[in-house]
Parts: structure tokens; C-alpha cells; sequence
């Protein structure tokens, strides 16, 4: 029965303790709904900032609903961060503080008077109305709303008139609250009383009881008397039985004399078992003699045996290795043949790749130059026509015209892309380059077009010095921000987040550096992130976004000079992350000119 009861106790409580901890959630659920409710009919919250901060301190029930409502929901048309705040003094810097008696016992109005650099609305719980500016106190699975009017004013900030209404509405409800409160009290006060004359009531109870158990022990100690007559009639009749026991003891004396007679004859049959036994132990002598001479000569056979064993081991190992020997000869025979065959073949696979780069060199060349005489000629006869004849033309005519022109521009940008392509890593000579001295050169290069889009550039971290190719990687930072500023979202100003380091060493090269660019506009879908570095590859029309297609190609190929890897990270609409290493062994390099930019 005790047992079930427990079990009945204990499930009891697990269930208590599971229903308040859902009360505790939803509680923190219409109290994060309340501070969003707050915020949004108070007035005098600092305007510069972009987003509305909210700080919390210990509550994480709190902190966890404000963070899933601030999700889908801004306070004053400003996206919500909510953070756990862990220092006080960092309090200045939020928007709205929260915090709970039951987690932060300190001063309340202490810690509102340290806020003195920006307005911050405070909002509190479980403290006195005298300390806080907005008090909350839970009240019937709902909230009672409280209004300081001069801390308020004191830091700037001024309630709507609805906010108001439910502060002075909250007031006769707490009012009701304390006069429910103290009813409680007096009824708590009349089932005390209850309870003592209860107790006082059980007290009767059990001294009668301890009455009746006293009248129990005078009937045992009663009985304990007649036990005691009755041990001393025991004792007599046991001294009766010890007179028998002396006679039995003097029969016992008879047979001791009996006994000593067989006593003396098995004395002398202990004699001839003793010589017997004497016998036994020089047969036994000679007995270990013998197994001593057999064990010695055992020995030495298993010694003979081991010696025969080691004599065929060490034949045995010595025609392996002799095998081995000749094994590993041809071995490395057959390797350095190997060897050989590739070496010449690298040599060859050389020779054609250095072939191939002059030849690509010099199609590039032809291509940049033979090809931009021809449309020279083309673009020449098109404005001649577009200055004498437009106004002759019909409109068709005058369309295909103005198609001519864009065509021939288009390819001009085309050749020079190209010819640009294949003059990346010519003449290259390692410099020690100081990167931030060389971005902002190029970030000046794009002032007028910085200013003219109102671009924001963020420069951060960067190393003191790395080594790589001037030129190349000027061009690889002009055509990062460029396709920054370009791709921008509408509507949006682009910002752009430039920052490097150096990595520890890695198994292949001794210096590795890692850079990122990063920009806010319209990101790149998953499936064309595997595209982008191809040559002439273009994501839009020209009619959204200018340009040739060969920007990223341009940077594959010059962070593939410096033997890094380039790539992003990026979500649709979202913005992009463009990354890349530069690595290098400088024992690899007879010069490297010293810091230049």
C-alpha cells in the first residue's frame, strides 16, 4: 500500500512539474508579445540606427520568444536583434532592455541612472514601481502593465494614450490583485489556526495512548516477578543433576585406567611403523637421485634441439635476404627506368605546353590585333553612315544600324578581354606587395563610380605584407569590386567588406594569405555558382547588367598564377562572398623584389 502511494506521489509531481514548465513558455510567449506591444506606442527611441536592439538579461524563456517573434516582426519599421545581455555596462547600446527580479536582483534604479549616452527604455518584472519605468507583473495567466511617468520623461521617452489607458486599467487590476492577495492571507491565518487546535487535538489523543502503553508495562513487570520465583526453583533443580554429574565422573576415572594399558601397546606398534618409515625415506633418496640424473640429461637434449632450431633460423634468414637483396635490386631497377620514361615525358608534356603558350599567345595577339582592323573598318563605315545617311534611312534601316554599332562595340570589348586574358602572368617577377596600400590605389580608381552609386567599402584586417604580382592582383581586386558595385541590388546601396590574413604553413607551400570580398547585392543561384570562372560565361542579359562575361575568368586565372584557390559563397538575393588564397614556396624563387605600392 506504501509502495502505490509513493508511485501515486511521484507521478503527481512529474506532472505538476511538466505542466509549469509548458505555463513557463507560453507565459514568456505573451510576455515577448507585450514588449514588442510596448515598444511600438513608446516614442523617443534613437532613429539612426537600422535596426532595433533588444537586450535581455538571464529569462531564457524570454529571450527565446522575442527571438522567434522578431523573426517576422520589426519595431518601427526596424528589423528586431535580440541578444543576451551579459554586462551591464553594455546596456547604453540597446534600443529596449528587459530583465526579471527573479534573475538580476540588483538596484533597478541604479542601473537606469547609469544609462546616460542614449535613451534606453527599460522594462522590468517583480521590481518596485518607485525604481523602474515600465513594470510588468503577472497576474490570472496575464500581465499588469505600470507606468512610471517621471522615469520615463527623465530619458526622453513618451507612451502612446492607449498605452496609457491599459497602464491605469493594469493599476485597478493590481489593486484587486494586493486586495485578493491579502483575502488569501487571511484565509492562509484561519487554516493555521485550524491546524493547531488539530494538533492540539492529536496531543490528547496520544497521551492517552501513552497512558494505556504505561498500564501494559506494569502487567510485564508484574510477570517479570513470577519469572524470577521460578528461576530459583530452577536452580535447585540443577544442583540435583550436578551430584549426578560427580558420579559419572568417577566412572569416568575407571576407564582412564583402561585406556592407559591400550595406551602402552599402541606405543609399541609406533616403534616398528617408525622403522618402517625409515626404510621409505632412503628409498625416496635414492628415488630423487635418479630423477635428478634423468632431468640433466633432458636437459641437455632440449638445449641440443633450441641449437639445431637457431642454426636452421639463421640459414633460413639468410637465403631471404639474399632473395630480398635481389628482389629490391630489380626493384629499383625497373623504378629507376620508370623514372627516366616520365622524366623524358614531363620533358616532352613541357615542351608542348610552352608551345601552346606561345601559340595561344600569339592567336591572342592576332586576334586582338588582325581582328581589330577589319572591325575598325566596320565601325568607321557604320558612323559614317549614321552621320550622313540616319536621317535618309526608314526606321528599320536606321534600327540595324544602331544594332551594327553595338555589335562592333560589344566585339571591341570582346578582342581587348581576350587580349587582356592572355597577357596575365607575362614577364611575371615576384614582388613583396603592401595589399592595403595597393586596394585603396584601386578603390581610388572607382571614386567617381564609388560616389556616383553611393557604394560603401569597408577595408578590414589585412597582413602587414605578402608576396605576389602587382599588376595581376590589381586587376583581380578591380574585377571583384566592379562586379560588386555592378550586380546591386535596386534600390539598395551597395556595401563592400574587404578583408585578409595570413594561414599557417601547410604541407606544400610555406606562405599561404586568404582574402574575402564581400558585397550585399543580388547573389547567384546554386546551380550557376559552378559556371561563373568559365571564359565568356554570362548569368543575365546585357540589357540588365553590361559586360563581357570575362571578369571571373580573369580571376580564376590570375589567383591560379599564385597557385591559390578561388571560390564563393553566396545565396540568391542574398548577397556574395568571394574568396581566394595565394600560396607560395619562396625557396622555389632566385629573386623577389623587395615592397612596391
Amino acid at each position: 500500500m506504501v509502495r502505490v502511494i509513493k508511485f501515486f506521489l511521484l507521478f503527481f509531481c512529474c506532472t505538476v512539474a511538466f505542466g509549469q514548465s509548458e505555463e513557463d513558455k507560453i507565459a514568456a510567449y505573451k510576455r515577448g508579445n507585450l514588449i514588442f506591444s510596448i515598444a511600438e506606442q513608446v516614442q523617443g527611441f534613437k532613429k539612426s540606427k537600422r535596426t532595433f536592439d533588444i537586450g535581455v538579461i538571464g529569462e531564457p524563456l524570454t529571450r527565446k520568444a522575442l527571438e522567434d517573434m522578431s523573426k517576422n516582426r520589426p519595431i518601427k519599421a526596424r528589423k528586431v536583434v535580440v541578444e543576451e545581455l551579459s554586462l551591464i555596462s553594455d546596456a547604453y547600446s540597446y534600443d529596449l532592455v528587459y530583465l526579471n527580479k527573479a534573475s538580476f536582483s540588483s538596484d533597478l534604479h541604479r542601473f537606469t541612472n547609469s544609462i546616460n549616452y542614449e535613451p534606453t527604455l527599460v522594462i522590468s518584472e517583480g521590481y518596485p514601481f518607485v525604481e523602474t519605468m515600465i513594470g510588468l507583473t503577472s497576474y490570472d495567466n496575464s500581465f499588469i502593465i505600470t507606468l512610471n511617468i517621471d522615469n520615463l520623461k527623465a530619458y526622453d521617452f513618451s507612451p502612446s494614450t492607449h498605452l496609457l489607458e491599459t497602464s491605469i486599467e493594469s493599476s485597478q487590476k493590481l489593486k484587486d490583485f494586493f486586495e485578493l492577495k491579502q483575502m488569501v492571507r487571511d484565509r492562509q491565518k484561519e487554516i493555521l489556526e485550524t491546524q493547531k487546535n488539530h494538533l492540539a487535538k492529536q496531543k490528547q489523543t496520544l497521551e492517552k495512548v501513552i497512558d494505556k502503553k504505561n498500564e501494559i508495562l506494569f502487567k510485564k513487570e508484574r510477570n517479570l516477578k513470577t519469572l524470577k520465583k521460578k528461576a530459583v526453583t530452577r536452580a535447585k533443580q540443577y544442583e540435583q543433576k550436578l551430584q549426578d554429574v560427580q558420579l559419572l565422573e568417577e566412572d569416568l576415572k575407571d576407564q582412564k585406567g583402561l585406556l592407559k594399558k591400550n595406551k602402552a601397546e599402541l606405543v609399541a606398534n609406533r616403534d616398528e611403523i617408525e622403522m618402517q618409515s625409515k626404510f621409505l625415506k632412503n628409498q625416496k633418496i635414492m628415488i630423487e637421485a635418479q630423477k635428478k640424473i634423468l632431468n640433466d640429461q633432458q636437459i641437455q637434449l632440449v638445449n641440443q634441439r633450441n641449437v639445431n632450431l637457431l642454426l636452421t633460423g639463421l640459414v633460413i634468414l639468410f637465403i631471404f635476404i639474399i632473395v630480398y637483396i635481389i628482389y629490391t635490386n630489380n626493384s629499383r631497377r625497373k623504378l629507376v627506368n620508370r623514372l627516366k620514361e616520365k622524366n623524358i615525358q614531363i620533358a616532352r608534356d613541357s615542351r608542348t605546353l610552352k608551345r601552346q603558350n606561345k601559340e595561344f599567345e600569339s592567336f591572342a595577339y592576332i586576334a586582338s590585333h588582325d581582328l581589330q582592323e577589319p572591325l575598325h573598318t566596320i565601325t568607321s563605315f557604320s558612323d559614317f553612315m549614321y552621320e550622313d545617311y540616319y536621317d535618309k534611312l526608314d526606321d528599320d534601316a536606321k534600327e540595324n544600324l544602331i544594332y551594327i554599332k553595338e555589335g562592333c562595340s560589344r566585339m571591341s570589348q570582346l578582342i581587348s578581354s581576350l587580349l587582356d586574358y592572355s597577357r596575365i602572368g607575362n614577364k611575371r617577377q615576384l614582388h613583396q606587395i603592401n595589399p592595403k596600400a595597393l586596394l585603396s590605389n584601386v578603390i581610388k580608381d572607382f571614386s567617381a563610380k564609388i560616389t556616383s552609386t553611393t557604394t560603401e567599402v569597408v577595408i578590414g584586417g589585412f597582413p602587414d605584407f605578402i608576396y605576389g604580382y602587382p599588376t595581376e592582383l590589381r586587376m583581380l581586386f578591380q574585377n571583384l569590386i566592379s562586379n560588386a558595385i555592378k550586380f546591386k541590388k535596386p534600390e539598395v546601396n551597395p556595401e563592400i567588406c574587404i578583408e585578409g590574413f595570413k594561414k599557417d604553413a601547410n604541407e606544400t607551400f610555406s606562405e599561404v594569405w586568404q582574402f574575402s570580398v564581400k558585397d550585399n547585392g543580388i547573389g547567384i543561384a546554386e546551380e550557376h555558382k559552378s559556371k561563373i570562372f568559365e571564359i565568356f560565361q554570362r548569368l543575365h542579359t546585357r540589357d540588365e547588367y553590361e559586360g563581357t562575361g570575362i571578369g571571373l575568368a580573369h580571376c580564376k586565372k590570375i589567383v591560379d598564377l599564385h597557385q591559390g584557390d578561388i571560390w564563393i559563397d553566396s545565396t540568391l538575393g542574398e548577397g556574395t562572398i568571394f574568396n581566394f588564397t595565394l600560396q607560395f614556396n619562396l625557396e622555389e624563387y632566385d629573386e623577389i623584389i623587395s615592397i612596391s605600392i
